[in-house]
């Protein structure tokens, strides 16, 4: 120590208080590499007091072929040597992991240029190292989810970042699945052996450490779980010697079976949620430790928010292929118009309606074609639906155009608007090809037309067998009886059954003709449907055949009956019929029992009028309602 009360002596004690006091870590060794002296930030990052270190070689204490090389270089060169983030372990504390260290190795030679001793001087950089390695890995990450097709490919990225993150020899990242089980999604390193015994894990069925941290059991009491929730185990085999074989029992135990002496499982969460694992496994010791595990964690926290991401985006574009597969196949014409009204999108369907390519109608080429009304007019291009819907700021719906196509085919359209909420995306068309649908109406109007014609010439026919023909028959008739009451018995038998056949078939002829004018009129002369009360219709109806029912000796029964849409006088007409056939064609060995009910057949009614007649054979119950057909 230099003398305080003199300059130099002053400038001495300052300097090494410096020394002393800073940060940076110096040393001072003889051409030997024994160390002549140290400073307190030297001895501190060792571990060791000064007076351990000085007097002793370097590398008997901290043994590294490669610093002996260099070492020795710069003492036989005297030139210095540096170095940036030069990574280090320290033999004796493998806890610390992999440091870092900023290296300035400095000679100190004399007058003539021989080297009489070494600085070195060491800066800890291994927190700053371990951060931007740390910050490498999760900016990779999130790339990596950004630009992935697939989870399995943000996975598979995962994997290898964090491989070259802690330079273990096996990584595997499991996702919890819904069932429990906890699956590898990827994984590099473990042999397919391991893979098959580890990747079937599930939480409801095995016991292993995997298991503990992603289900949250863990106890940071203990040595081998962190605060966040890891397992951590650097020693192996050297721990399980301490354990009980009751206790290796109860649990897997595969890592240690294989070989791997270094383990950790890392949880990964999203939003606090554990939803998956970082597995790390390697055969050496010590290759998980501490300082590392706590990056994980961290990387454990990003990596659980780049798989929601990822998950979302890969729905989302799945959700956007199925759309787009759907605007594809669908068969309307759909197209989104821009502020300017031109085509920005349209799918396939716009194209076979309006006989034209994308590019075409994205060019606006169908504008140019004629647009008529169903009135014939031309449609003026401000009164389209595209235009409208614009204009009005309102969904313009199933506007009928007929389109003109290049070849001179007329094509029908039924099209709709609607105004869009987005800035790049107006309007949105959805176009229909009514064509087919515009000549059935056509085909139906004609019929509807023809049928009307149908039905006037019927009328006329009505007329005619009203009154033209029913006078013929009626004189035919009125003659005949005239003779048969006249001339009855005047003449020989067969001329009287004669007679009789011609006034019997003249009958037959008026009820004929009657019939015939009751059936043309069906149509013509109906009401409209209205609520109709059978009960009250069939009540009115066995009215009107008393007399009938009375001489037969029918017994007739009638169930609970709706109230229907119906024309009362035609629902009339049917059950006079049926009740009059019932009484008409009874069996002869029984008097006539009729039933009539009523069932309900969905939004209808079914109703039944059943008798115990003559009834009709199986054969012919296709000819029953033939017109004027008796079975």
């Amino acid at each position: 120590m230099s003398d305080a009360t003199t300059p130099g002596g002053a400038a001495s004690d300052i300097f090494e208080s410096l020394v002393s006091r800073t940060d940076t870590q110096l040393v001072y060794l003889d051409p030997s590499f024994v160390f002549v002296e140290v400073n307190e930030a030297y001895a501190r990052g060792c571990g060791m007091p000064r007076e351990a270190l000085i007097g002793r070689n370097h590398f008997d204490l901290f043994p590294n072929d490669e610093n002996r090389r260099i070492f020795e270089e710069v003492a036989a060169t005297g030139r210095e040597w540096r170095a940036v983030a030069r990574p280090f372990e320290f033999a004796g504390q493998p806890e610390r992991g992999v440091t870092y260290w900023d290296w300035r190795l400095s000679p100190v030679a004399d007058l003539e240029g021989a080297v009489q001793g070494l600085v070195l001087s060491l800066v800890d950089v291994t927190r700053r190292t371990r951060s931007e390695h740390l910050l490498r890995a999760i900016s990779a990450i999130f790339v990596a989810a950004s630009e992935a097709r697939s989870l399995m490919e943000l996975m598979e990225s995962a994997v290898d970042e964090v491989r070259r993150l802690t330079g273990v020899e096996a990584v595997g990242l499991r996702l919890l699945e819904a069932d429990g089980r906890i699956p590898y999604t990827a994984y590099a390193g473990f042999s397919p052996e391991f893979y098959e015994l580890e990747s079937p894990l599930s939480i409801h069925s095995d016991r292993c450490m995997c298991i503990n941290v992603v289900r949250g059991d863990t106890d940071p009491a203990l040595p081998f779980y962190t605060q966040a929730g890891s397992f951590i185990m650097n020693t192996t085999t050297t721990f399980l010697a301490t354990v009980s074989e009751a206790e290796k029992g109860a649990s897997r135990n595969v890592c240690n079976r294989v070989g791997y002496e270094s383990v950790a499982v890392v949880p990964i969460r999203d939003h606090g949620r554990i939803i998956g694992l970082v597995h790390l496994a390697d055969p050496r010791e010590w290759r998980v430790p501490p300082p590392l595990v706590d990056e994980l964690e961290h990387l454990g926290l990003v990596l659980g928010e780049a798989i929601r991401r990822t998950q979302i985006e890969v729905a989302l574009r799945e959700q956007r292929e199925k759309l787009a597969v759907l605007f594809d196949l669908m068969p309307v014409g759909i197209s989104i118009l821009d502020r300017d009204r031109r085509v920005i999108i349209s799918n396939p369907a716009l194209s076979r309606i309006l006989r034209l390519p994308l590019e075409a109608i994205r060019a606006d080429e169908h504008l140019r074609r004629r647009h008529v009304a169903p009135d014939g007019a031309l449609f003026d291009p401000d009164e389209l639906p595209s235009a409208r819907a614009m204009a009005e700021g309102r969904p313009v719906e199933d506007v009928e155009i007929e389109v003109e196509l290049e070849d001179g085919e007329r094509r029908w359209t039924a099209v709709s608007a609607i105004p869009l909420p987005f800035d790049d995306w107006r309007i949105g068309i959805v176009t229909t090809d009514i064509t087919e649908r515009k000549r059935s109406e056509a085909a139906l109007a004609r019929q509807a037309d023809e049928l009307a014609r149908s039905n006037r010439e019927l009328e006329r026919f009505a007329y005619v067998a009203s009154h033209d023909l029913q006078e013929p028959i009626r004189s035919i008739v009125s003659f005949s009886q005239l003779v048969e009451r006249r001339y009855r018995g005047g003449l020989d038998t067969d001329a009287d059954e004669y007679l009789a056949f011609i006034v019997e078939g003249g009958l037959r002829m008026q009820a004929l003709i009657r019939d015939l004018l009751a059936f043309s009129r069906i149509g013509t002369h109906g009401k409209s449907f209205e609520p109709t009360d059978a009960a009250v219709v069939v009540k009115d109806v066995l009215r009107d055949h008393r007399d009938a029912i009375a001489e037969g000796e029918a017994a007739v029964t009638v169930g609970p009956l709706p109230t229907v849409m119906a024309d009362p006088g035609q629902l009339s007409q049917v059950f006079a019929n049926l009740i009059g056939n019932a009484i008409k064609y009874r069996h002869p060995d029984r008097a006539p029992a009729i039933r009539i009910e009523a069932e309900a057949d969905g939004d209808m009614w079914r109703f039944a009028v059943a008798d115990n007649g003559i009834g009709i054979e199986g054969e012919y119950f296709e000819r029953v309602f033939e017109i004027f057909r008796r079975l």
